[in-house]
């Protein structure tokens, strides 16, 4: 249990270290709060949130600065409870966006994106969500030739996507179209995400028993499938990952990831509307040292995701509070 000069202590360390960017000291601290107590008070003090891991020391300097275990504790119980005045220049361009948007969610979280990246200078994910409610509505396998099939998947939208795959044997009618029944058997009235998943374990149950040129075939299917699922991404300032690092590898993995469909599925994975993920919990290799603050956005219909990703010292309570302000706003406008 910290004390109220301790927890005090400690929004002053995290606010210095991302305003910074250098380890904090007893000296830094007293330069820059309204502190009163002594140098060695002081240092015992943070001496005390060492021992609760909540800040680390810095081996090049005397300095402490948060560990991912006092970035999650700031954020769970200190952040929700900050008291902070969005910004009227950023309140006002938040509501021109929504006035010249509406009712495209798309459009405005790409403009957003872009807001973001150039009010706080951190790299901004927008990310449109599959629909959870659309689903296979039917599948149909057309024989164009004995070498050409189409496959048409049509969905509980009226949109449809075809694939034509060439065969290296050609079916029988029989079996094409007990390979149709199958598959709408499995398939109908399945999400999109339910439905590849299904086709794959049924691809890996059945394989053993398959001849290669029907196993094959199933697993073409999933093409359309996945075509139909793939997310549409929109990164702004990406430049801005140059600025928490000089490692140039580093850099250059991260770049991958931002495109990565693993971490966009990590991302999507919300459970509640804003979501703040520090190192090891965004679950994907290479952001260790990384944050990344998720908030989503629906109106009922269309879903999307704003993620603003930087090194674990970003402003959470700036970001936080935008992005809370837009999830707000979205909201309300879209009832």
């Amino acid at each position: 249990m910290l004390t109220k000069r301790q927890l005090h202590i400690f929004q002053l360390i995290i606010q210095l270290y991302s305003e910074l960017k250098e380890p904090i000291g007893s000296k830094t601290l007293l330069e820059n709060s309204d502190l009163t107590v002594s140098s060695a008070t002081l240092r015992n003090e943070m001496v005390r949130l060492e021992s609760l891991g909540l800040i680390e020391k810095n081996h090049l300097s005397s300095g402490r600065i948060p560990s991912n275990k006092g970035y999650r504790f700031y954020v769970d119980k200190i952040l929700p409870f900050e008291t902070s005045d969005l910004n009227q220049m950023e309140a006002t361009d938040v509501n021109q966006l929504l006035k010249e948007s509406a009712p495209n969610l798309e459009f405005f979280m790409n403009q957003t994106a872009d807001l973001f990246s150039q009010k706080i200078h951190f790299t901004t994910l927008s990310i449109g969500l599959t629909d959870q409610k659309r689903s296979i509505t039917n599948i149909r396998l057309i024989s164009i030739s004995p070498q050409h099939l189409m496959v048409v998947i049509l969905f509980s939208d009226h949109t449809y996507e075809e694939e034509m795959i060439r065969l290296v044997r050609a079916f029988s009618p029989e079996r094409l179209k007990q390979l149709e029944m199958q598959l709408n058997h499995l398939l109908a009235n399945q999400s999109i995400h339910t439905a590849i998943q299904q086709l794959k374990q049924w691809i890996n149950e059945k394989a053993d028993n398959y001849e290669r040129l029907e196993e094959l075939f199933i697993s073409q299917v999933l093409s359309p499938l996945n075509q139909k699922q793939q997310l549409p991404l929109y990164v702004s300032g990406k430049r801005h990952l140059l600025d928490s690092t000089n490692d140039l590898e580093l850099i250059k993995r991260v770049y991958r990831l931002v495109e990565d469909e693993s971490l966009l599925t990590r991302l999507t994975r919300l459970e509640s509307p804003l979501e703040i993920r520090i190192g090891d919990e965004i679950g994907v290799s290479g952001l260790e040292d990384y944050s990344i603050i998720s908030a989503r956005l629906s109106d009922g219909e269309q879903q999307g995701l704003l993620a603003v990703m930087g090194p674990t010292n970003m402003p959470y309570r700036e970001i936080y509070k935008l992005l809370q302000y837009i999830n707000k706003a979205y909201t309300e406008k879209n009832m």
